[in-house]
Formats: structure tokens, C-alpha cells, sequence
């Protein structure tokens, strides 16, 4: 029958692409389970917030009441109450204010779009504080770097500080924003930024950054960066950070091929006096194997090491 080899190609070429697809998402699952639930990639309603455009997402604040309790009960209220300059609160309306929006319209810098506005708290200001999250109005191939603006409101926005993110290469700052919230570190409550650069491919730079926002300007308190099949090993966990790399080392030789000895060297952080300081140290998923052995360290997920093990046990 003519054409009866194209056809079975083409039926193989598609099984294995639904084969991979289902691949990618349970990959993406694994790796958004474990991300914290008050983060926009660990919290399925928040990341459709994003995707949909809204500045304010009031069914995201529900799940933030019943997964933190007392403290973020407090901390969302507190929101709430700022957020009334917008005519609208957060738990009843879909979207800030038709002043607000078409204000907030009239300060984004030239190409730029926003994708997510949170509230930052300050303790003794006057004035409502947000920060609005800005990319690239072209969302097949964005080129603009992920940008971050502090705004405050009365009846009009005013741009406090405007912030382009950057990585440890200047080449590859981030054209896009994977989440953005306040999280708490130790016993400050920080912006915390998760972006990455990609042109396609699997060397994309993954970035891990956090500011404190202060009465006028953003301030970067420390930043992070890991390889796109090692974006897993960063996680927040009991008002804690913790980050991981693979550390590998050479050992004797066996026949025709060397030993090599891995394992994640995992750093604790806190903050302390204005600073992200390392806190306590660990070895964590010891391994022996071949000079591949790094390779097998890929799309790990650190939080659930973290929940496995008895790692890093509480205290004050």
C-alpha cells in the first residue's frame, strides 16, 4: 500500500511525543511539589493567576489562609487593608481598580507588560507599597529583561525604584519571571524572585533572587543560580533557604576507569543583621559510580531529600 511506511512513522513519531509530553509534565509536577505553597510555582492557583494575566488572584489568598495560618493570616489582612487605596479589596475582587490599572499602564517603561503586583508591608508608612513584575510584551521571543518596579499609590503610582534582574553573566540576564512572593526568612519577610534565560535547549540559567524592600528602593540581599536540570536543588523550608551543588571527587582506579565519590554539598541560610548568611552545612545523597556519576544528580528535587531525611533538624 503506497505510503504505508510514512504512515507508521508518523503514527511512532507521535506516540513518542505524547509519551514525552506525559514525561514533561510529571517531571513538572514532581518539581513544582516541591517548591513552597506560598511561592507562585508551588501553588497551582497562583501560577493561573499569571498565566492569566490577573494582577490579583482572591482564590490564590484563600489557600494562603488555610496552608500558613496565624502568621499569614496576619500578613494577607495586613494586604488587605493596604489594598482598599485601590477601591477594591484583594478577597472580593478579581483585578485592582479601573484608576489603578489604567494608571499603573501609564508607568510601565516601553515593551513591557505586567504579569504579577504584590504587596510589600512596611511597618510606619503612609502609603501602600508594591511591587509590580514587568517582561517583555512579546511572548514568543521575549528580549527585554525581567524587570521589577516599587511603586506606591495614592491617587496616582509613583515609581520608587525600578530594577533590571541580572545573573552572575551579563549575558544571559532572565527574560522570564517563574514566580514571585513574599516569603519568610528567619524573622524577615523578603521579595522572593525565581527567573531564568533561555533561548530553547537545556543550558538555561535559572536565578534565585531576594530583596528587602525598604522605604524608598529594593535592595538585593543575595541571589542564587542553578543550571535548568538543576533548578530543584533550592528550596525554602521552616523560614529557611537552602541550596545545594553537586560536589564530585576522583578516587582510585578500578580496572580500566576511575572511581568518583558525589554528593550534594547542602548550605542552610538565614537572615541575620541584613544579611543571608550561611547557618549550618550537610552531605546529602553520598554516591559512588563512574565519571558520569554527576549526570545522575539531575531534576532532583532538594525539598523532598529534605522531608525524606533527618537533615537540618529545628531548632531556634
Amino acid at each position: 500500500m503506497p505510503g504505508s511506511p510514512e504512515a507508521f512513522l508518523t503514527c511512532v513519531d507521535w506516540f513518542l511525543t505524547i509519551a514525552q509530553e506525559r514525561e514533561r509534565r510529571r517531571h513538572d509536577a514532581e518539581r513544582d511539589a516541591s517548591c513552597p505553597v506560598n511561592t507562585i510555582e508551588g501553588n497551582p492557583l497562583e501560577r493561573k493567576v499569571v498565566l492569566d494575566r490577573q494582577l490579583v488572584g482572591p482564590r490564590e489568598l484563600a489557600v494562603r489562609l488555610r496552608c500558613q495560618g496565624g502568621r499569614m493570616t496576619r500578613r494577607v489582612i495586613a494586604g488587605m487593608i493596604g489594598a482598599l487605596a485601590f477601591g477594591a479589596s484583594l478577597a472580593s475582587a478579581a483585578a485592582i481598580s479601573r484608576e489603578a490599572r489604567a494608571a499603573l499602564v501609564q508607568v510601565l517603561p516601553e515593551g513591557y507588560r505586567t504579569v504579577a503586583i504584590v504587596p510589600c508591608l512596611l511597618e510606619g508608612s503612609a502609603r501602600p507599597r508594591f511591587v509590580a513584575a514587568l517582561v517583555d510584551t512579546d511572548e514568543a521571543e521575549p528580549e527585554k529583561v525581567v524587570r521589577l518596579l516599587y511603586l506606591a499609590w495614592t491617587d496616582h503610582w509613583s515609581v520608587l525604584d525600578s530594577v533590571e534582574l541580572a545573573g552572575s553573566d551579563a549575558r544571559f540576564a532572565p527574560q522570564y519571571l517563574n514566580g514571585i512572593s513574599v516569603v519568610r526568612v528567619g524573622p524577615a519577610d523578603l521579595l522572593y524572585v525565581n527567573s531564568n534565560w533561555s533561548r530553547g535547549g537545556s543550558g538555561s540559567p535559572h536565578y534565585f533572587q531576594f530583596f528587602r524592600a525598604t522605604a524608598e528602593r529594593l535592595e538585593l540581599v543575595r541571589a542564587f543560580e542553578h543550571e535548568r536540570m538543576e533548578r530543584g536543588l533550592l528550596c525554602l523550608r521552616n523560614d529557611r533557604i537552602y541550596d545545594a551543588v553537586v560536589a564530585c571527587r576522583r578516587g582510585e582506579k578500578k580496572g580500566g576507569a576511575y572511581l568518583y565519590f558525589c554528593h550534594l554539598d547542602t548550605t542552610e541560610y538565614t537572615f541575620v543583621n541584613g544579611q543571608i548568611l550561611a547557618a549550618r552545612h550537610a552531605k546529602l545523597e553520598e554516591r559512588t559510580g563512574n565519571r558520569f556519576l554527576d549526570e545522575t544528580y539531575r531534576n532532583l528535587s532538594l525539598r523532598s531529600l529534605l522531608r525524606q531525611g533527618s537533615f537540618f533538624p529545628l531548632s531556634d
